[in-house]
């Protein structure tokens, strides 16, 4: 099952003294850097033609290896960045991607970094993982996940930025992530590209939406328990939420609980233990109109 979650940017630091002044400069650029080219961005042949060697669109719905197999592809080539929407799912793939570098080059993985509105740590490594709005302008390898935010009134322009600098070439290998329904648009984008391949994948696991009212919800909790489903109730308040774990925890499951205010860390942990076999999610919209990973048990 998928749910989303989302946070909120950090603060600002504290002033610098005017002895600190140079170094904390240094470390500004330093943490803007993934927001400019990097050298050599942009420069292979098919580059400066116009378009990217590669292009490799994977269309199908959630819980359908999309992205998976696009982040093997990044950590095989060791260099580029995945943008997706959420600051969790950032962090999330960036320790899918170190995992996966490390089998794919041993002792010699190159580092992973990450960048979100509120976190940023080795953002200069080779492989950089990060909310859309703060992509690098181009690179090696571009995975660009949940394509169809570009029509979103409010964030489509970061999707639409790193969607004009893949055409570009900008980036040297473009794997893009999505619905089925973005493919027209996707099309019409890369329309003369060389090398453009299409994968239309299917769902691995069930996902079965509770279309009728549960008049029962501890009981419906306990019966899903038993039998070892993994389930995702959706609230509209913090209030809301809260109850539902409540109730869960009274129908004796391991309630996760995942909203927007929660602190990062806070939200790491509950995200982690959501994974677990027996937890229930219990997200508050607008969370859930994003994602992060959750694998069914078993």
């Amino acid at each position: 099952a998928i749910a989303r979650a989302a946070g909120d940017a950090a603060g600002d630091a504290a002033a610098p003294t005017p002895a600190a002044k140079p170094a904390a400069r240094k470390r500004e650029s330093d943490a803007f850097a993934p927001l400019v080219p990097r050298e050599g961005e942009g420069s292979s042949s098919a580059a400066k033609e116009g378009w990217p060697e590669t292009v490799e669109l994977y269309l199908g719905p959630t819980n359908s290896g999309k992205t998976f197999r696009a982040l093997r592809f990044l950590a095989e080539k060791g260099s580029g960045c995945y943008a997706g929407p959420l600051r969790a799912l950032a962090w999330e793939t960036r320790d899918a991607v170190a995992a996966r570098a490390a089998e794919s080059w041993g002792d010699v993985a190159p580092r992973v970094g990450l960048w979100t509105g509120e976190e940023s740590e080795d953002a200069d490594a080779p492989i950089l993982c990060c909310t859309a709005e703060v992509a690098p302008a181009g690179g090696d390898v571009l995975v660009l996940d949940e394509v169809h935010w570009c029509v979103d009134p409010w964030r489509g322009h970061a999707w639409t930025r790193l969607l004009l600098a893949a055409k570009a070439g900008r980036y040297r290998h473009v794997r893009i992530c999505g619905p089925a329904e973005a493919r027209p648009l996707l099309t019409k984008v890369f329309e003369g590209a060389a090398d453009v391949k299409v994968h239309n994948t299917q769902r691995r696991s069930r996902l079965h939406f509770e279309a009728q009212p549960i008049v029962d919800l501890r009981g419906f909790l306990a019966t899903t328990r038993n039998e070892g489903r993994f389930v995702a109730l959706v609230a509209f308040s913090r209030a809301a939420v809260l109850s539902l774990a409540a109730a869960a925890q009274k129908a004796g499951a391991r309630a996760s609980v995942v909203f927007g205010k929660l602190p990062p860390e806070a939200r790491r942990a509950q995200l982690d233990a959501a994974r677990a076999v027996d937890n229930f999610i219990y997200s508050k919209l607008p969370a859930m109109a994003e994602k992060a990973n959750f694998p069914p048990p078993g």
